[in-house]
């Protein structure tokens, strides 16, 4: 039995690129990457024909965009972790 890849890979890359790995996920297809830099905030990409591709939204979650995900990031800076998770679910409550 051979496990499939996972569904999403979450990179932050602070004191080094994650860029060398996406050839690792390249190889296992992972659908999706998130990554996280402190200069260009989260940015989504989307694996298309072989390479990632930057999208404006999560092809999963389709309300989730690099902006919000930096939204509710900002928001760790000033309120606690129960804040911020109690904020995030209101918000997709909403969505829906």
């Amino acid at each position: 039995m051979v496990d499939p890849p996972p569904d999403l890979a979450v990179e932050v890359d602070i004191t080094s690129s994650s860029q060398r790995r996406f050839g690792i996920y390249r190889q296992l297809q992972i659908p999706e990457v998130w990554r996280y830099t402190q200069n260009k905030g989260v940015i989504i990409y989307q694996y298309i024909q072989g390479k990632y591709i930057e999208s404006e939204a999560s092809p999963t979650f389709s309300m989730i965009t690099g902006k919000v995900l930096m939204g509710f990031l900002k928001l760790a800076d000033t309120e606690d972790d129960n804040s911020v998770i109690r904020s995030l679910r209101q918000w997709l409550s909403e969505s829906n």
